[in-house]
């Protein structure tokens, strides 16, 4: 596994100026994930209906400025700016996708979601929101391995807006100095006579709900452990409600949720859930928490600077034990 890369607050100009000039710092960072509306909000009424202000906006405006089928938004707009070389691991999104080349040229290599196992998806409890394979498409062995998979590859440049399915594996490279946007989004069921989101890849789909599954086991690895863990578990169907809100904007039905508390029992290997304890009076339950989300993976980075930074983490790299407290 290629070793997480460090984060650096910098001025934007300066990131801009050094990605102008061709500078050495900017053959090794990238402009990854920003959010438009936190991080530049200058830029928020541009997201909004022209005829309302920030103030006064609806739920539906803040969408309209998006093409129509992002219909719910679930995470983003988020602003990408590198440099020609860079790539994006190869990895699965547990939302329906879109990206936007404002400016620049990306290539981008898509494989569907069946044999998810066959794709190398790394082990369960692996830092992210994401789900990364082992694979990378830049090296020759790599790619023979996915060689008997039916692939799409292709440019986007300027102008141009892809459309990737939930789930399914993409490797995204940086051709040129490129601009791009992205956004995390699903279908409400009301628009274009279609089902809600949760609907299309928990009940629908038997090949999506494995890769679904991987995703959620790999969330509950990640929560193992922390100390709230076994109250998480006494509480599972309530986190689960909540955790699915949070990262789909929908309410799970009592039969989606009961699905996903047997997966993770059965994962977990218990045939019963722990008993809540009796001063545990809180009307909310604990958190599940994605974990790691702030770190970045080493294939991030241009190739000609991943030996570099490989060798610095190592050097840095401190053995000991550590225990996570919550």
């Amino acid at each position: 596994m290629a070793p997480s890369t460090n984060q650096k607050k910098v001025k934007l100009q300066n990131y801009l100026d050094d990605l102008i000039s061709n500078s050495k710092t900017s053959k090794n960072s990238y402009l990854a994930a920003l959010n438009v509306k936190h991080a530049l909000p200058e830029l928020k009424t541009d997201l909004l209906n022209p005829d309302r202000t920030p103030d006064n906006q609806t739920p539906e405006d803040q969408n309209s400025h998006l093409p129509e089928y992002l219909q719910t938004i679930h995470h983003g707009p988020f602003l990408w700016i590198g440099q020609e070389g860079h790539h994006e691991y190869m990895h699965v999104d547990p939302d329906e996708g879109m990206l936007m080349i404002l400016h620049g040229k990306k290539k981008v290599c898509l494989f569907g979601y069946d044999d998810f196992q066959g794709m190398a998806p790394h082990s369960k409890g692996s830092s992210g929101r994401t789900i990364q394979s082992s694979f990378d498409l830049g090296c020759e062995t790599d790619l023979e391995k996915v060689k008997a998979r039916t692939g799409l590859i292709g440019e986007l440049n300027s102008g141009d807006i892809l459309y990737i399915p939930a789930f399914f594996w993409h490797q995204v490279t940086t051709i040129t100095k490129t601009v791009s946007l992205n956004c995390f989004w699903g279908q409400t069921g009301s628009n274009f006579n279609q089902e809600c989101y949760s609907a299309r890849v928990l009940d629908d789909n038997h090949e999506i709900r494995k890769a679904v599954d991987y995703w959620w086991t790999n969330i509950i690895e990640q929560n193992r452990p922390f100390s709230n863990f076994e109250r998480i578990l006494s509480r599972l169907p309530e986190v689960v409600w909540r955790f699915f809100l949070k990262q789909w904007k929908e309410e799970l039905t009592e039969k989606q949720v009961d699905s996903l508390v047997k997966v993770a029992m059965d994962y977990l290997k218990i045939e019963n859930l722990p008993e809540r304890d009796e001063n545990d009076n809180s009307k909310v339950p604990p958190e599940l928490k994605i974990r790691g989300l702030r770190e970045r993976h080493g294939n991030a980075i241009p190739s000609y600077s991943i030996h570099k930074n490989s060798e610095k983490n190592r050097l840095n790299k401190k053995t000991g034990e550590t225990k996570n407290v919550e």
